[in-house]
């Protein structure tokens, strides 16, 4: 009967974690969500191609820009997407 106990609150704390898991994927999904709602009612709001940087576009598609020691660029989306620029 011990056993079955102990088990069981085993049992019952992984399910928690595992909910609790749950749960923060939900909340990121939701937040990514909202930053492309935001994003498409921004580029809507656009009467005609930005001829000036944007930082707040720049901002919300990019994670990140990394400079090769052969001098490429490689942009990470945020989206996942990476894009490589290579001089030449």
């Amino acid at each position: 009967m011990i056993v079955m106990v102990y088990k069981s609150k085993n049992l019952t704390k992984l399910r928690q974690t595992e909910y609790e898991e749950l749960i923060n994927k939900l909340e990121i999904s939701k937040e990514k969500a909202d930053a492309i709602d935001e994003f498409i009612r921004k580029l809507k709001t656009m009467k005609t191609p930005n001829e000036e940087f944007d930082m707040w576009l720049w901002g919300s598609m990019v994670e990140s820009m990394t400079v090769g020691t052969d001098g490429g660029v490689t942009f990470e989306m945020k989206s996942g997407m990476r894009i490589r620029v290579q001089e030449g």
